[in-house]
C-alpha cells in the first residue's frame, strides 16, 4: 500500500469511527469531486491483484474531472478525446456519481451508439454497471438507503434527493426530458451523428462528447477541430502507470526517458494491435487510415516540448512571430512566436479585432517581447493588415508578408538530392512552408525516437496545445495536373487551422534551402 492508499485507508477507519470527521468529509466531497474520488471512489480491473482498485486520480485525470465541472457550472459544450485504457470511462462515472450523491435534483446522461455498452447488468465493461459498481464500493454512510431498489436498467434514481442518472442508444439519445449534463460515449463511432446532436443539443446545454479518434468525416472531428468549444486529451503518455521503459539492460521509470528507449507497456500493445488501431486509439491520430497527411500525428505528439527531452532546442538568437489574420466567422486571428527552434507558451488569438485593432495590438506584444521579425498571411483578409502595420511607426522589427498562392522566391531553392528547384516541386509557397515544417516534426519524431541525429536548429518543440496538435494533422498533400505538390485548400478541411498556419508563417523565414527530403 502506497502513501495515499495509506492516507486513504485512514481517513476512511476516521469517518467510520468519528461522526465529526464523518460530517467534514461529506461536506467536502460535496464541494470538491477530486477529493471525492481520491478518497471514497474504487475502479475495477481484472487484471490486477485485487481487482476492486482504490480510484486515486493522476494529474491529467484531475483536469479532466476540472474540464467537467467547469463546462457544468457554466453549461456548455465541450469534447473530451482518450487512448483507450486511460480509465476516462470511469472518470464519467464518478463524475456522475458524485453529483447523483450530492445535487439535489441532478440530472445527467450517458448515450451510447449500442444499448450493451450503456447498460448490461453484471458486464463491468457498460457503463451503468460501471457506475452501480462505484456506488456500491462507497461506505454504507454514502450510500442512498433503497438506492438499488429504485433504480432499473438504464436508470440509477438516488430516493433521498430525486437525483437521477440515465442511458440512452442510438438514434433515440437526447429523445426526451432533460439534463444537467449528458455525455456522449465514443461519439466518434456513432452513425448519423448529427442528429444525435441535433436531438440532444434540446435535452441538455451541457454536451460532452467523448471518444477515441475514428478518421476525419464524422461530426465528433469537425467539432474537435471547429475552434468552437474547449476540447481536452487524455493521451496514454498522460498515465504514469505506462511510464516504464527500457534500453539495452537498463530499466526506468518516467518521460524523460533516454533517446532510443522504449516504453514497455506502447511495445506490448503495438505487438498486438494493428497500426491503425494503434495510430488511432493509442496515439490519438485522427489521419491514421487517411492517405497523404503531410504531418502525421504521431509526429507531431514528439514535438511537444521537446525541448524538455532535448535542451538544444531552446530558443537562441533573434525571436520571430507568426500571424495568421482570420477571415471572419468561428476562425480567429492568432499570434506564435518563437526563438531558434523554441516555440513559446503562450498562443494569442483574437476573434473580434478589425485590421488596425489587430496590427497595434500585435504591435504592442512584439516590443513587449522583443521581437525581431513578423511574418503574416498578406492574401485576402491579410492585404487590410498589411496597410495596418505600414501605418505604425519606429517598428523595432521586420514587417515580411507571406503570399502562400505565390511561387516568388521557390526557383531559388535547390531541392536536397534532386535536380530541380522548389518551384518545380511544389504548387505555391505555402505548400513548401508546410512542407519544411512538416521536416522539422519528422526530424525531432527520429531524433526523439533514436531513430537519427540532426542538429537542433532543424528540429522544433511546441506547447501542448490540443487544437494546434489537432490542427497540425490536417492538411493533406496530392499532386497537381503538372505533377507538383499541393496542400489541400483551407475551405475543403474541417476547420480553418489558424493556429498551425500561425506557426507555419513563425518558422518560414528559417527554412534551409537544401534540406527537403519529404
Amino acid at each position: 500500500m502506497n502513501e495515499k492508499e495509506t492516507k486513504r485507508a485512514k481517513l476512511r477507519f476516521d469517518c467510520e469511527h468519528d461522526l465529526t470527521i464523518r460530517r467534514a468529509a461529506i461536506a467536502r466531497c460535496k464541494e470538491d469531486t477530486v477529493f471525492f474520488i481520491d478518497n471514497f471512489a474504487y475502479t475495477y480491473d481484472p487484471r490486477t491483484g485485487n481487482a476492486t482498485c482504490p480510484f486515486i486520480l493522476f494529474p491529467k485525470q484531475r483536469e479532466v474531472i476540472a474540464f467537467f465541472e467547469d463546462l457544468y457550472n457554466q453549461k456548455r459544450r465541450g469534447i473530451f478525446d482518450k487512448s483507450r485504457d486511460v480509465g476516462a470511462t470511469w472518470l464519467i462515472c464518478a463524475f456522475l456519481a458524485k453529483h447523483w450523491l450530492f445535487t439535489e435534483k441532478f440530472m445527467g446522461s450517458v448515450g451510447s451508439r449500442l444499448a450493451e455498452l450503456v447498460d448490461n447488468a453484471g458486464d463491468p465493461d457498460s457503463i451503468f454497471e460501471k457506475i452501480r459498481m462505484l456506488i456500491r464500493a462507497l461506505p454504507n454512510w454514502l450510500q442512498p438507503v433503497g438506492w438499488e431498489k429504485a433504480s432499473k436498467i438504464k436508470l440509477i434514481v438516488n430516493p433521498q434527493n430525486g437525483a437521477v442518472i440515465k442511458g440512452q442508444v442510438g438514434d433515440n439519445m437526447g429523445r426526451g426530458g432533460r439534463s444537467a449534463v449528458y455525455f456522449i460515449d465514443e461519439f466518434a463511432f456513432v452513425e448519423r451523428s448529427k442528429k444525435v446532436i441535433a436531438a440532444v443539443s434540446n435535452n441538455t446545454d451541457c454536451l460532452i462528447p467523448v471518444s477515441t479518434p475514428n478518421g476525419t468525416n464524422n461530426e465528433f472531428y469537425r467539432m474537435k477541430t471547429s475552434n468552437v468549444y474547449p476540447n481536452i486529451s487524455l493521451h496514454w503518455k498522460d498515465d504514469p502507470r505506462k511510464n516504464k521503459w527500457v534500453l539495452g539492460d537498463k530499466i526506468g521509470y518516467g518521460w524523460d526517458a533516454p533517446h532510443g528507449a522504449i516504453y514497455t507497456w506502447y511495445e506490448r500493445q503495438c505487438l498486438d494491435l494493428d497500426p491503425v488501431v494503434i495510430a488511432q486509439e493509442l496515439d490519438l491520430d485522427y489521419s491514421a487510415s487517411i492517405e497523404g497527411i503531410l504531418i502525421r500525428s504521431i509526429w507531431v505528439r514528439a514535438a511537444v516540448n521537446a525541448h524538455f527531452k532535448i535542451p538544444e532546442i531552446k530558443g537562441h538568437g533573434d525571436i520571430y512571430a507568426g500571424l495568421d489574420v482570420a477571415a471572419g466567422g468561428n476562425n480567429k486571428s492568432v499570434l506564435t512566436i518563437r526563438q531558434g527552434s523554441f516555440t513559446y507558451q503562450e498562443i494569442y488569438r483574437w476573434g473580434d479585432l478589425n485590421p488596425v485593432q489587430l496590427a497595434y495590438t500585435v504591435d504592442d506584444i512584439l516590443r513587449k517581447l522583443g521581437v525581431k521579425h513578423l511574418i503574416f498571411d498578406s492574401d485576402g483578409v491579410g492585404m487590410g493588415t498589411s496597410g495596418a502595420f505600414d501605418m505604425i511607426e519606429n517598428k523595432p522589427y521586420t514587417v515580411t508578408p507571406f503570399h502562400g498562392a505565390s511561387t516568388e522566391g521557390l526557383e531559388d531553392i535547390v531541392i536536397n538530392g534532386e535536380d530541380k528547384t522548389a518551384k518545380e516541386k511544389f504548387y505555391n509557397n505555402r505548400a513548401y512552408a508546410w512542407g519544411s515544417l512538416a521536416e522539422r516534426f519528422r526530424k525531432t519524431y527520429a531524433v526523439i525516437e533514436g531513430l537519427a541525429d540532426y542538429p537542433a536548429d532543424e528540429l522544433i518543440s511546441i506547447p501542448n496545445e490540443n487544437t494546434l496538435i489537432t490542427q497540425l494533422s490536417q492538411p493533406t498533400i496530392k499532386y497537381s495536373t503538372n505533377g507538383k505538390i499541393l496542400l489541400t485548400p483551407k475551405n475543403l478541411l474541417a476547420s480553418s487551422p489558424d493556429e498551425a498556419d500561425s506557426l507555419v508563417y513563425a518558422f518560414c523565414q528559417s527554412m534551409p534551402v537544401n534540406w527537403w527530403d519529404y
